[in-house]
């Protein structure tokens, strides 16, 4: 069976953050925080995880935009880095908007910036575990 990436942790690069956390069943959920646009914003994520690769997306409402990533965990020389691809889509001419190659690299975690993930509850009020 092939054992899927674990990306729990803060990523960061130039633009902005990711906030991620894996269940067992591949499933990703976190936050992706803007930090280039001055005041940071943050958005909730959600995606899937199979082996070293990875898809995720996440909804930009007050700019009636959509973005998605999708891409590989890998390892270079300095360490792990989560290489991806950006695709926006939103209102105005039909199609893609902009496909654009991100990197993230893991951060050194700082408490006060990470937002707390839960996941859905099973009826007897226990954290879900079968996801």
């Amino acid at each position: 069976m092939k054992r899927d990436i674990q990306l729990q942790g803060l990523w960061r690069n130039s633009i902005g953050e990711l906030s991620l956390a894996t269940t067992p069943g591949g499933v990703v959920v976190g936050i992706y925080r803007r930090t280039e646009l001055g005041e940071p914003r943050q958005y909730a994520l959600s995606g899937h995880v199979s082996g070293n690769s990875v898809a995720f997306s996440a909804s930009f409402p007050e700019e009636g935009r959509l973005a998605s990533w999708t891409g590989q965990l890998t390892v270079d020389s300095r360490g792990r880095k989560l290489s991806l691809a950006r695709r926006t889509l939103g209102d105005g001419p039909p199609g893609v908007r902009a496909v654009t190659p991100e990197t993230y690299r893991p951060a050194a975690v700082e408490a006060a910036a990470l937002t707390p993930v839960s996941f859905p509850e099973d009826r007897r009020g226990r954290a879900d575990s079968r996801a």
